[in-house]
């Protein structure tokens, strides 16, 4: 669990530049993904692939 928060802490970090940058629909596209990537992860733990 420690792994996976360290990862996305990574993420976070390295987003956070970016939005100067792009504007304010960045926060918007980094929702969509981050929803994306939970429940990508759900449908992998849910399907027994990781087990």
């Amino acid at each position: 669990m420690g792994a996976i928060l360290l990862t996305y802490l990574g993420i976070v970090i390295a987003f956070s530049s970016e939005v100067a940058i792009s504007g304010t629909d960045t926060y918007l596209g980094g929702v969509f993904i981050l929803l994306s990537t939970i429940t990508y992860a759900s449908y992998l733990v849910g399907s027994g692939w990781l087990t």
